[in-house]
């Protein structure tokens, strides 16, 4: 029998502004062919600030108490059931037509590459059982855990989908994430399975430090890039950060607000402060580090073009995240690469704002069929695992399981193939 599943993502990220809510339709004729997928509704629901200040909070200072770990991972997830609620009312979502609910939580700490007597690992906090009960559906979580238990880094996370939607065979493309951090997925014309990914530093992360610091919280990002566009760029403190090892670091790498939180933002504010910058030349400075962080990890990362061979071989680049619509990184982005044409990822299909929810519900549906999904390239491991833990809801577990054993049924051991090809409704 076909696989038919209805899955809400749900994402919340680096920067903490919202909770994206993608309800989508998952359908797969037999295990063999394209993965067939359609966006049935979207939004962002807002995260009360007082529950985004205790996270950033806790994120920022490194210190904590068992008491506060104990109440977060039940703040987050009740903040993350209260979105789901608040997002299925707005758009007349009958929860009996959900089968699962997907995501991986708030991300709280990432160890990617441990030092001295430190393990690889990953916290995201999100408590699970909050969303099974609140919703009465079942709920796949905390995906990034079985990607660090298998050797690799847990994060970007997202070649998966970006392979699947933007496959092409004779264009290579890469999608742009510039959320608080930010990540690219290289994606070849050869195959998909040659999809690599990798954070390419800061994304917003310092930009929304330095308009809080210098609004006293009463501007949260630089809407249009304005006061980037205002300022002069000290060419010597950008040259400085990108000179940090983590720019030339070799592949796989990831990164988070442990290295590029507001701590190191309000550094960078103060050095600038002292050279006598104003604050637009401040914001115009952070900006331009995050874009040419992502221009000069092209450069490094990337395969070189064939006949320019000091420019990368990137037909297409398509941007999402909120750093996407601001004029002022994408203009110098665009400056860099003469030969790629750059959109908006929205062209592939999808809204740029609702991609990671998106991802997230992908994952969830592969995880309840127990399926693991492409492995990207440059990383530690070549292991393949199903990712995602499971929390069954005693109202529709059954009815999860049923489907998923009523497609497997026919399958055999097809059934446990990795998903290639993806078809947009």
């Amino acid at each position: 029998m076909p696989l038919q599943l209805t899955v809400l993502g749900l994402n919340c990220g680096t920067s903490v502004d919202g909770i994206d809510c993608a309800f989508c339709s998952i359908k797969q004729a037999s295990p063999s062919s394209p993965l067939e997928f359609k966006l049935l509704k979207y939004a962002e629901q807002p995260v009360p600030q007082e529950a985004k200040q205790r996270i950033l909070s806790m994120i920022e200072s490194n210190q904590t108490s068992l008491e506060e770990v104990c109440q977060m991972g039940s703040l987050i997830g009740k903040v993350f059931a209260s979105a789901a609620l608040a997002f299925a009312a707005s758009q007349n979502i009958d929860w009996a037509d959900v089968d699962i609910v997907a995501s991986h939580g708030q991300t709280m700490w990432h160890i990617p590459l441990p030092q001295g007597d430190q393990l690889r690992s990953t916290l995201q906090m999100m408590e699970s059982t909050e969303l099974s009960i609140a919703l009465g559906r079942t709920v796949v979580s905390d995906f990034r855990t079985g990607e660090v238990s298998a050797g690799r880094h847990g994060a970007p996370l997202v070649a998966f989908m970006d392979a699947l939607l933007a496959r092409h065979d004779t264009l290579s493309r890469g999608i742009q994430n510039i959320g608080g951090i930010g990540n690219v997925s290289y994606v070849p014309s050869s195959s998909p399975l040659d999809v690599f990914e990798f954070d390419t530093g800061p994304g917003n992360v310092w930009m929304d430090a330095a308009m809080r610091y210098f609004t006293n919280g009463q501007m949260q990002y630089d809407r249009d890039g304005e006061w980037a566009k205002k300022g002069k760029v000290d060419e010597e403190m950008v040259k400085e950060v990108l000179g940090m090892e983590y720019f030339s670091g070799k592949l796989p790498k990831t990164t988070g607000r442990e290295l590029f939180g507001d701590a190191f933002a309000h550094q960078l504010i103060q050095r600038g402060l002292a050279k006598g910058l104003a604050k637009e030349d401040i914001v115009a400075t952070l900006t331009r580090i995050t874009a040419q962080s992502i221009h000069e990890a092209y450069l490094r990362y990337l395969p070189p073009h064939e006949t320019l061979p000091s420019h990368p071989a990137l037909d297409e680049l398509y941007l999402c995240g909120g750093g996407g619509f601001n004029p002022a990184l994408v203009d110098y982005i665009a400056s860099q690469l003469p030969g790629t044409r750059i959109a908006q990822l929205d062209e592939l299909g999808i809204p740029s704002s609702a991609k990671e929810a998106i991802s997230f519900a992908l994952l969830g549906a592969e995880c309840v069929l127990g399926r693991t999904v492409i492995v990207p390239q440059h990383v530690d491991s070549r292991l393949p695992v199903v990712l995602g833990k499971i929390t069954p809801a005693a109202a529709n577990w059954a009815d999860v399981v049923s489907k998923v054993a009523e497609f497997q049924a026919e399958a055999g051991e097809r059934a446990w193939g990795v998903v290639e090809r993806m078809v947009l409704g």
